[in-house]
């Protein structure tokens, strides 16, 4: 497994994970952290997203070119 800082060329990639998170929450009948619509969708999760990557933020965890998971860390 390689640990790598994310890049703008992973940010469909992050998106589609919170689309798939919020998916599941939806499915489970979650709706009020998220709502119902997915990331991808919303201009301004998307824009955060760009953000976060372009602040250097996200590190990526992938095994042969697969994500088995993302981090998304921040300095508080």
């Amino acid at each position: 497994m390689e640990i790598r800082k994310g890049s703008t060329a992973d940010i469909p990639a992050i998106v589609g994970l919170f689309d798939g998170a919020m998916e599941w929450l939806v499915s489970q009948g979650r709706t009020g952290q998220w709502g119902e619509q997915p990331w991808s969708r919303r201009p301004r999760a998307v824009a955060m997203v760009e953000e976060y990557v372009a602040k250097g933020q996200p590190w990526i965890a992938e095994t042969d070119g697969v994500w088995p998971g993302q981090v998304l860390a921040r300095r508080v």
